[in-house]
């Protein structure tokens, strides 16, 4: 029996609420040989962030369904959410009492790549990100992290790359996860390029 410690136990209880209302765990695949050292969420870097994320449940319904909005080009529907659940540390301070705006934009940024992933299946960097900072995150403050995509609307066949467009927001709520009208705190939208997986493979390759 494995024996729980206080980091398994400290996990679950942050957790929790999204485990209570049907998520999983969004497990993303790495290849074999590839070193998965994120900063946002790799648990193997001792000073990262150590994000995880959450999704509602992909059935084979909505398997098929996504299939096909993909094969239209067209991504309009918000069907594919992510959550995570952040409280910020003193390590991470701007000024005096708050967030590191920096921060803020790396959570954004790493949701959104993970609701590309959740509803492509496939890994999406960074084109370009633009974020409006509406409240201060406070040091010690429990932060929720929301990320969509929004519609796919430019595909190059001849590089086989997708760009998606995305929209994040990290808010605040003594509600959950799912309050209809939380604090708003930071919001973003970006365009992500999915790229083929063998694209990557090379470039670590190349080191």
């Amino acid at each position: 029996m494995k024996k729980m410690n206080k980091e398994n136990i400290d996990e679950k209880n942050q957790y929790e609420e999204f485990y209570t209302a049907g998520l999983e765990k969004l497990e993303v695949y790495v290849p074999d040989g590839i070193d998965h050292y994120c900063f946002g969420c790799s648990s193997s870097n001792p000073i990262g962030l150590h994000l995880q994320f959450f999704s509602s449940p992909l059935n084979e319904d909505l398997k098929i369904n996504k299939l096909k909005i993909q094969d239209e080009g067209n991504f309009r529907e918000k069907k594919f959410s992510v959550y995570s659940k952040f409280k910020v540390k003193y390590d991470y301070c701007g000024f005096p009492r708050f967030s590191h705006g920096g921060i803020l934009a790396t959570l954004l940024d790493e949701v959104m790549a993970h609701a590309v992933y959740r509803g492509y299946g496939k890994y999406g960097v960074t084109k370009e990100m633009t974020i409006k900072y509406r409240k201060p995150v406070l040091i010690d403050q429990i932060i929720y992290i929301k990320g969509e995509v929004s519609v796919q609307y430019s595909s190059d066949e001849i590089k086989q790359k997708k760009v998606i467009e995305v929209h994040g927001n990290i808010y605040s709520t003594p509600n959950g996860f799912d309050d209809p009208k939380p604090k708003l705190h930071a919001e973003a939208f970006a365009e992500m390029v999915i790229l083929p997986l063998e694209r990557y493979i090379l470039n670590y390759q190349e080191k």
